[in-house]
This record gives structure tokens, C-alpha cells and sequence, in this order.
């Protein structure tokens, strides 16, 4: 049993790292950042970061990933050093909260958490406020 998890949480890695290109290629300026929002299904939460950072390789920027697993949500939010002046992304965990029911902790330059599942429009949320 503990084999074949161990086998799935690798086959998951390597579908998600598969995908580290094709993600790095989607990023857009907003308001002068890079960013990127991937809304994805089924990643481990203890992934995310090491998504954000795969990505971050070769695309500096602010990166917020939102995973669906079942009835709960999780993600994670990471700005760039080099960015880290124009964002303070613990700003965005309280808006998180009060909007989404997403709960999470962090510092100015990453956040991570989670909650119920997210109904509510995460990525218009998060680009108004990167807009603002």
C-alpha cells in the first residue's frame, strides 16, 4: 500500500513537472509584474511551492497557484525578490480570507493556505488587486 502511494505522489510529480514549460510560457505582465494564476486539480499542497519554483527558474515573477482536491482548496502565492518591492503579498492573504474563505499565513514574499472549497472568482480577485 505504501509502495503504490509513494509510486502515485511520483507519476503526480512527474505530470506536473511536465507542465513547467508550458506554464512558464503563459506568464504575463500585470502592472509591470510577470504573473501567473494556475488553477489547478489534485496537487499535493507540499507541491505547490516546488511549482512556483520550478517556475521562477526561468520566469521571475509573482506566481499564485490554487489547487482543487476534493472539498478543499489550497495554494500558494510567491513574488520574486526582484519584484518584491512592488508587492506585499500579506496584504493579499487578508483579502484571501475575507473574500474567499482562504486562510493562510506567510510573510511579503509567499503565502500558503487554504480552505473550503473556493467558489468565488480567485484569479479576478487577485489581478484586481495586483491591478489596484
Amino acid at each position: 500500500y505504501r509502495q503504490a502511494l509513494t509510486e502515485i505522489k511520483q507519476l503526480r510529480k512527474l505530470s506536473w513537472k511536465s507542465q513547467i514549460g508550458h506554464w512558464q510560457e503563459q506568464v504575463k505582465p500585470v502592472s509591470d509584474i510577470p504573473f501567473l494564476f494556475l488553477e489547478l486539480d489534485d496537487i499535493d499542497p507540499k507541491d505547490l511551492k516546488q511549482i512556483s519554483q520550478e517556475i521562477e527558474n526561468k520566469s521571475p515573477g509573482f506566481f499564485f497557484i490554487l489547487s482543487k482536491n476534493d472539498d478543499r482548496s489550497s495554494f500558494f502565492g510567491y513574488v520574486s525578490k526582484s519584484f518584491a518591492d512592488k508587492v506585499n503579498l500579506k496584504d493579499l492573504s487578508g483579502l484571501l480570507k475575507d473574500t474567499c474563505g482562504l486562510r493562510g499565513g506567510g510573510n511579503a514574499s509567499m503565502i500558503q493556505g487554504g480552505g473550503a472549497h473556493v467558489t468565488s472568482d480567485v484569479k479576478q480577485i487577485v489581478l484586481d488587486w495586483l491591478n489596484r
